[in-house]
């Protein structure tokens, strides 16, 4: 990518490791913002053939015709969750907003990979991602179509995945809409911003839901990444939940990335 490219540091997320020496290894997510992840990002790319008519505008013209490899240094990781666990709680609520995905993403993939296993207390994952354009769910749809799947295939679990866009779509950009219109089962796609607490509200009800007595409940925790604006928005909302709705799910937990 240039020789002075390897002497500057980006922070990226870790989306999952494979346990397997035939996996994926180290998945990395890395957000196109910058001349660096641009460079980046062409050099992935790779050589590219055309697809026949298909529209660029939908991102779908051109596709790799071969891996590429490079070879970086690594250091971290750093952060994370820390002591909590999520796939400890009986339920997690997750809330991402924009390149926060980064974070939401592998914490579900972690839960599903638990409860496939059989080593996970949860049951309830709902995964709310705010962003301004619905074009960049584009490059995430497989993703969550997997994660639907897996989901489904799992006894007595629930992830519910709503997704909110902020930014108004002109009658011009209609086909933005359409792009993204496949997605997975019971996902939703709205406009504007969720009520968190009405969000936060539901999802301990269905927490409680759970179970027929708090006993038999290990908790609740409340994930989020994003601007800080959101961050505060939430554990606002966390803050105001009532102890008797906190003791009724067996403790609510706030982590913020």
């Amino acid at each position: 990518m240039g020789p002075f490219d390897a002497f500057e540091a980006h922070p990226f997320t870790i989306a999952t490791v494979s346990e397997s020496d035939s996996g994926e290894g180290l998945v990395l997510y890395a957000k196109n913002t910058g001349d660096w992840t641009n460079r980046l990002y062409e050099a992935a790319k790779g050589p590219q053939r055309e697809l026949g008519n298909t529209s660029a505008e939908k991102g779908l013209q051109t596709v790799s015709e071969q891996n590429v490899k490079m070879r970086m240094i690594i250091e971290g990781p750093y952060g994370g969750p820390g002591h909590d666990v999520f796939s400890s709680f009986s339920s997690a609520l997750i809330v991402a907003g924009g390149s926060g995905i980064t974070f939401g993403l592998p914490s579900v993939d972690e839960i599903l990979r638990e409860a496939e296993a059989g080593l996970a207390n949860t049951r309830l994952v709902h995964l709310v991602w705010i962003v301004q354009d619905p074009a960049c769910l584009m490059h995430m749809t497989l993703v969550l179509h997997t994660f639907v799947n897996r989901a489904a295939r799992i006894r007595d679990f629930k992830l519910k995945i709503d997704i909110y866009y902020t930014r108004a779509i002109p009658s011009s950009m209609s086909h933005v809409l359409e792009s993204v219109s496949n997605l997975p089962k019971g996902t939703t796609l709205s406009p504007g911003r969720p009520k968190l607490d009405a969000v936060l509200d539901e999802f301990v009800d269905w927490t409680k839901g759970l179970e027929s007595s708090p006993q038999h409940l290990h908790g609740a925790v409340v994930g989020c990444c994003g601007p800080a604006g959101l961050g505060d928005s939430v554990k606002r909302a966390v803050m105001g939940v009532k102890g008797s709705k906190r003791l009724a799910v067996g403790g609510l937990e706030f982590v913020e990335e």
